[in-house]
């Protein structure tokens, strides 16, 4: 705790650093500043006795401030980058509503250091500000401390326990964490709140899903579906929920609804083109694959998918010509680069084959792991060149 350390600064004689870390969170207060003052007068060879009294003087602000106030200061401190620069904001004021104004127009600057500080100040002065809160957390968000993020949701949600934004958020940030258990009660309430809200039930059928529940995954989905029956995304996430299952009907039911809605869409046709590849229905995959791409030329993985298709159809030569399209669209897609060396393994034409596997593993190590099993490198199992690009994930 930053009370505890402050307390062994005190013990341990080091008042210089302790009153510059004191002026930090306490910059304006008066008692401070005479405490400071009295020390710089101390420097000349001062009676110990007055030394002893300053040294209580000094003990008993720190223990002056609440024990509210310091797990703020605890909760709110950033961890900032070693080399950040120090923070000087220069504003003087006992108003927390002017500290919480001045923080969210640092943050809409680019500044959320400089807001962190601000609206921590505002806390100090007013500490059941529910928007203030919020404002800290999401700028712990932008610096990528997230846990911070929900500690400051938390706290708001100690005064406004049923407000259903901070509800979310802290669902959401749990998710990001892939904590999704701990997200569930919290979204669960969202929706007991807000049940016209359709983005607390899709990030529930996330949660339900990735813990292995497609069962809830699809009831919270299709509930979207009711409210929002012209939500593309939904009807979709419907469609590959029932593929995941493999109930083929359902799944192209769905997706026929969502291409109804969204005809033109590139990436809804891409989906339904995935789709029928994965059913072992090539003509219908090519067809809507080529439509994706005509929609969306810059979009790898369509080039990548068909060129896969065309390797199931064994169709070689066409395959070769959109897997070369997918990288050069995208020269970061590892799963396009694994699918075209397998292509050239099939043909036993081993260096080629060997480049882009281990192009793909530097982007990507666990694809080592799933080359070492894979049949189409069988002829290739005792190779010794094979057996050191995969050798790279170890």
């Amino acid at each position: 705790m930053v009370k505890k350390n402050l307390l062994d600064l005190l013990n341990q004689g080091e008042y210089p650093v302790l009153l510059s870390t004191l002026l930090i969170f306490f910059p304006d207060e008066e008692p401070l500043q005479t405490i400071v003052e009295d020390f710089q007068n101390l420097q000349e060879e001062a009676p110990k006795e007055e030394t002893h009294k300053w040294i209580d003087r000094l003990y008993e602000y720190i223990e002056s401030k609440s024990l509210t106030i310091w797990e703020v200061i605890e909760e709110t401190l950033p961890e900032r980058p070693e080399n950040a620069v120090e923070i000087d904001i220069g504003f003087v004021s006992d108003n927390p509503q002017q500290w919480q104004q001045l923080g969210e127009s640092l943050f809409e600057m680019g500044e959320p250091y400089k807001a962190i500080k601000c609206v921590t100040h505002s806390l100090m002065l007013q500490e059941d500000n529910i928007k203030a809160w919020s404002s800290l957390a999401i700028s712990f968000v932008v610096v990528r401390q997230p846990q911070k993020a929900i500690s400051c949701w938390l706290r708001a949600l100690t005064y406004q326990p049923n407000e259903p934004r901070i509800l979310y958020n802290i669902g959401v940030a749990y998710i990001g964490l892939e904590q999704h258990r701990k997200a569930i009660p919290f979204l669960e309430k969202t929706y007991t709140l807000m049940p016209e809200e359709t983005n607390a039930l899709l990030q529930l059928g996330v949660a339900y899903l990735s813990l292995g529940d497609t069962e809830s995954a699809i009831e919270y989905i299709t509930k979207i579906t009711e409210i929002k029956p012209e939500d593309v995304q939904s009807w979709l996430k419907l469609g590959d929920l029932y593929q995941h299952l493999k109930n083929f009907e359902l799944a192209k039911e769905n997706y026929d609804k969502a291409l109804l809605l969204s005809p033109e869409d590139g990436m809804t046709l891409y989906k339904i083109a995935h789709f029928y590849m994965k059913n072992q229905r090539y003509e219908e995959a090519v067809s809507y694959f080529l439509q994706a791409i005509a929609k969306k030329p810059n979009h790898s993985d369509s080039f990548h998918y068909l060129g896969l298709t065309y390797l199931y159809k064994k169709e070689y030569d066409t395959a070769h010509l959109y897997f070369k399209q997918a990288v050069e669209i995208d020269t970061e897609n590892a799963r396009a680069y694994y699918n075209w060396s397998c292509l050239y393994s099939l043909e036993f034409r081993k260096e080629e084959a060997l480049n882009l596997l281990n192009k793909c593993i530097e982007l990507d190590n666990s694809f080592g792991e799933r080359a070492a099993i894979d049949p189409d490198y069988n002829w290739l199992a005792e190779d010794e060149d094979f057996q050191k690009i995969i050798g790279k994930m170890r």
